[in-house]
């Protein structure tokens, strides 16, 4: 769940978009989504991505359910679309938030109180899939949060990146999963984009070379 801090950077941003286009990835159980339809203007375009089936069921379970403004994805995101091994969380309160479909390293010394004990194959996709898949033109506000994959779905993204106008991304300055990219090398990965908000574990972005289109 965003913190208020958070909340307000995204909300400056997106009360400036008419009718905006809101993809999040590791959507979970879709706790974001009230906030963040409550901040637009307009009944936002709102496509959720979760691999985690018990968080997914609580998406679909939401009184709204599912219609053209509110699409659920089951699967990840990754850099190529077929499976991948997805290493499940549980945290002493029964939430599942830190679930992944990179290995847990250090997660497990900095968070000890999360367990992972299990895995389950998912259907991945690479953005760009998703993105020609749900016949986007443009992606306003980009919500990542899938723990340790942010280099995957850089990788796998590309053409959607520059059809997205603003991105909010986990980053870390230490390793929680294998491969993860961190900080530095996130931004080396997205050249152009410029920092408007640094929140600390989590930044968000603009891209300045923002076009809109299908891929």
């Amino acid at each position: 769940m965003a913190s208020e801090v958070e909340k307000s950077a995204v909300a400056r941003v997106l009360r400036t978009i008419t009718s905006p286009c809101v993809v999040e990835l590791g959507a979970r159980t879709g706790e974001d989504e009230p906030w963040i339809r409550g901040v637009c203007h307009e009944d936002p375009c709102y496509l959720m991505v979760e691999p985690d089936l018990p968080n997914a069921q609580l998406i679909l379970d939401h009184p709204r359910g599912i219609d053209r403004n509110r699409r659920l994805i089951l699967g990840a995101v990754a850099e190529y679309d077929g499976d991948a091994r997805f290493h499940l969380s549980h945290n002493p309160d029964g939430s599942r938030t830190s679930g992944s479909i990179r290995k847990p390293t250090g997660h497990m010394k900095y968070y000890p109180e999360t367990s992972f004990d299990g895995q389950n194959v998912v259907p991945c996709w690479t953005l760009d899939t998703i993105f020609q898949k749900e016949w986007l033109s443009r992606i306003d506000l980009l919500w990542v949060d899938i723990q340790g994959a942010e280099r995957d779905m850089i990788a796998g993204g590309q053409g959607a990146l520059q059809r997205t106008r603003y991105l909010f991304i986990e980053v870390e300055s230490s390793e929680l999963y294998q491969g993860q990219a961190l900080r530095e090398d996130l931004f080396a990965m997205l050249p152009g984009w410029r920092i408007i908000e640094d929140l600390g574990q989590n930044v968000l972005l603009n891209n300045p070379n923002f076009i809109e289109g299908r891929i």
